[in-house]
């Protein structure tokens, strides 16, 4: 709807989804920018709008906000529910929501600035800026900031008996400095929370600036990301966010921005960031500018290059701060966020100048399909056929062995029981069934927290006999 504000709000007595109507153009309503839409597209939008709004009902969602970039600008806001904490006040495309693990995006970013501007080294040893923290594998070998931002570095998910009585960046990693890799750095592909909080630290030493300050300074303020902060205190204190709600629709608890581990500084890099959708719209923006007044285009490019396959969905790799998707031809670069509370998903498709931004204050409800649904929509941008993907059973001699992991898993013994292949947990005292999802991948049943984990057998040599076995809680080597 060209020239008009697209902010609209839905009646729905069964959830805090509540009414009004468009903001009409000259309208008082600061911090609401006149959105142009797209040409050709009004139509496009209204049909996504009307399946978000089917789905927040039928999932009781308590808020949602959603907005798209075409041709390179945000042109669709809209906003749904009331912001919680006792108050009836309206959730509206500039109220800031928990972004979690799409915080990654900009510690990345804020890496390739520091790069710019000579106070990082990506190949650098990351001991020569935090020489207190644990960054050397098997070997002595080190990490570098770039196995880092990669998730390539080996570094755990989880320290294991950790020492949180610091939850501070340097305090923690200070207090965990024994705490050993999961695997040889640059080895493999382990998405690693906790690796990213360390690149996030090593940009607070080279610079000697708090992590949250030298973001805001430089990534979001020049990006035109005015709602933007990594200052948690500060959002609780202005306002102007939406609290979360943990649980179910019928059972939640609601969450604050300064409780539990939110404020953080340890969280801070790995997911600490507070934005509204037209902030991630904002961010599209940059991308599709090759960098705008952010990042030089040469230094744009090396967060989107495909630097080591997830081995998880069909033709993924990760970027630094970004999942990389190669779909029938077509580039898809994304990320998403999840923490206790909330859901936020950033999804890019540059070759057509298209984005799609989504975040919900809710931990039942994934924004991630609204988003799939506008990419198939508005570029016909459709997801993969996964299963033509799944492995078979010529596969498994390549898995079956014994993998040891003296961290956390202990000894894993893989085989075949008729017709199923099973782990066997020996010191964890299980044993699962592995089922296929993609190629080399498996989903179990990780019995120690109840939660379904992906498992990647992986591969040093194409067709060669997988050499690790690789989850979230966990890494553990081949020891026939």
């Amino acid at each position: 709807m060209a020239g008009s504000r697209v902010i609209y709000l839905m009646c729905c007595s069964l959830m805090l989804l509540c009414a009004c109507t468009a903001t009409q153009e000259g309208e008082d309503d600061p911090g609401i920018p006149d959105l142009p839409g797209c040409e050709g597209m009004d139509a496009l939008w209204e049909e996504l709008v009307a399946r978000v709004e089917g789905e927040l009902v039928a999932a009781d969602v308590p808020g949602a906000a959603l907005a798209v970039v075409c041709d390179g600008r945000t042109a669709y806001a809209r906003a749904w529910g009331t912001v919680g904490g006792g108050s009836n006040e309206l959730i509206l495309p500039t109220t800031r929501f928990q972004i979690a693990s799409t915080t990654k995006m900009f510690t990345a970013a804020a890496a390739m600035r520091l790069v710019e501007e000579g106070h990082v080294d990506l190949q650098q040893p990351v001991d020569t800026y935090v020489p207190y923290a644990s960054a050397r594998g098997p070997g002595d070998e080190p990490v570098t900031l770039h196995q880092l931002l990669s998730h390539t570095a080996g570094y755990p998910t989880a320290f294991h008996g950790a020492d949180s009585s610091s939850m501070e960046l340097a305090g923690y990693f200070a207090n965990n400095a024994d705490q050993p890799l999961w695997a040889p750095p640059g080895e493999l592909y382990n998405y690693s929370n906790l690796g990213m909080a360390l690149a996030g630290l090593v940009l607070e030493e080279a610079l000697g600036e708090p992590f949250a300050d030298l973001v805001e300074d430089r990534i979001f303020e020049p990006a035109g990301m005015s709602r933007a902060s990594l200052h948690v205190a500060e959002v609780e204190e202005e306002g102007d966010f939406a609290y979360g709600h943990s649980g179910s629709a019928q059972d939640s608890n609601e969450v604050a921005p300064t409780d539990s581990y939110l404020p953080s500084g340890y969280y801070g890099p790995m997911g600490g960031a507070w934005a509204s959708v037209l902030d991630l719209a904002a961010w599209g923006e940059v991308h599709l500018s090759q960098g705008g007044e952010v990042l030089e285009p040469s230094s744009l490019s090396l967060l989107s290059t495909p630097w080591v396959e997830t081995r998880l969905v069909p033709d993924q790799h990760y970027g630094y701060g970004l999942f990389v998707d190669d779909i029938h031809g077509f580039d898809r670069l994304s990320h998403g966020g999840s923490v206790a509370g909330y859901l936020s998903t950033w999804m890019l498709a540059p070759g057509s100048g298209f984005g799609v931004f989504a975040v919900v204050n809710c931990d039942w409800y994934s924004p991630g399909s609204l988003a799939y649904a506008a990419l198939d929509l508005f570029v016909g941008l459709e997801n993969p056929d996964w299963g033509v993907h799944l492995s078979s059973q010529e596969d498994w001699p390549a898995y079956e062995g014994r993998y040891r992991d003296p961290h956390v898993l202990g000894t894993i013994e893989v085989g075949r029981q008729g017709e199923a292949l099973v782990a066997d947990f020996e010191d964890l005292g299980f044993e699962t069934e592995l089922v296929g999802s993609y190629q080399d991948a498996y989903s179990f049943t990780y019995q120690p927290t109840g939660s379904t984990l992906s498992a990647v057998f992986w591969r040093t040599e194409p067709g060669g006999d997988a050499q690790y076995l690789v989850t979230r809680e966990g890494v553990a080597a081949r020891d026939d």
